[in-house]
């Protein structure tokens, strides 16, 4: 198998994590945020991540950015980002979740990840 340097590595939880999340609506004018809703992220990369939900959002509106919040290694994660695609998984929905570009995130992320792993081994 050829390695893609440009690819990012990708990790699957053993046991999803709990996480939540809420929609960020922007318009020139102002911002408005819906309360959090619960979420378990499978598997993350430093430019995204995949989850689940109960909840059913929309692909087409494409106004709306997400904010998701979790714990790695337990240490306070937050992204910003939109999803890009979406399945529906035995009761819930699983979601493609793609982080607006940051370095100092996608770097804490890869940090965290590290430490995640060495305490779960």
């Amino acid at each position: 198998m050829k390695y893609r340097r440009e690819e990012s590595f990708r990790y699957t939880f053993e046991t999803p994590l709990e996480g939540v999340f809420k929609i960020l609506i922007v318009s020139s004018d102002n911002m408005k945020e819906t309360s959090e809703a619960p979420i378990e992220v499978v598997d993350i990369s430093p430019g995204g991540l995949c989850f689940t939900s109960s909840l059913d959002m929309p692909l087409e509106n494409k106004e709306f950015l997400l904010e998701v919040h979790f714990s790695l290694a337990d240490e306070p994660i937050v992204i910003l980002g939109k999803i890009v695609w979406k399945r529906h998984y035995a009761n819930a929905y699983m979601y493609g979740f793609e982080a607006v570009e940051d370095e100092k995130t996608e770097q804490q992320i890869i940090d965290h990840l590290k430490m995640f792993i060495q305490e779960n081994r």
